[in-house]
């Protein structure tokens, strides 16, 4: 409805956020060519308007519908956007979903593996200031998986209080 909604009486920063979504759920019905376009189409659309308030929703939905079509390295240069603009509006939780995704994208795009131990250790000190336990919760598994790859498992780094709560 707000798609439509937008058509008959004009866009606004919302427009884009409804586009995105419609995008994504197209995507997620199958078609993805058709909800890519409408991916593309709401991320100009938001830096058109300048809407900086949606910019972080917009880039996060809209580099996993990208990332079934694009090279995830270009899907990351997106995220890393998206996590840029939901710190400076103060989103963060999609700032930190952002953060997740960025991790999960270097780790399966092939960078070398000390480079995303290095994105994971800045991640979570970024989680942690922000005192987002989920979030922290939910990357160590990845960041386990990382060490134990460079050979390095007992290197979970201490941000939690004490090693035992997070083992």
């Amino acid at each position: 409805h707000m798609v439509q909604y937008s058509l008959r009486h004009g866009m606004s920063g919302l427009s884009s956020f409804a586009l995105i979504l419609y995008g994504s759920f197209l995507a997620c019905l199958g078609d993805i060519p058709t909800g890519y376009r409408y991916v593309k189409i709401a991320i100009k659309l938001a830096q058109k308007l300048n809407a900086m308030n949606n910019m972080c929703e917009v880039l996060t939905v809209g580099s996993q519908v990208m990332g079934y079509v694009e090279p995830l390295q270009s899907v990351n240069e997106l995220i890393v956007r998206s996590l840029e603009y939901g710190l400076a509006v103060g989103s963060i939780g999609n700032a930190m979903l952002s953060c997740s995704m960025n991790i999960v994208c270097a780790f399966w795009s092939g960078k070398h593996l000390s480079l995303v131990k290095s994105t994971v250790d800045d991640t979570l000190r970024l989680m942690s200031s922000h005192s987002t336990l989920v979030w922290i919760l939910q990357t160590l598994p990845l960041y386990r998986t990382v060490l134990a790859m460079i050979g390095n498992v007992d290197d979970v780094p201490i941000i939690l209080g004490s090693r035992s709560d997070i083992e």
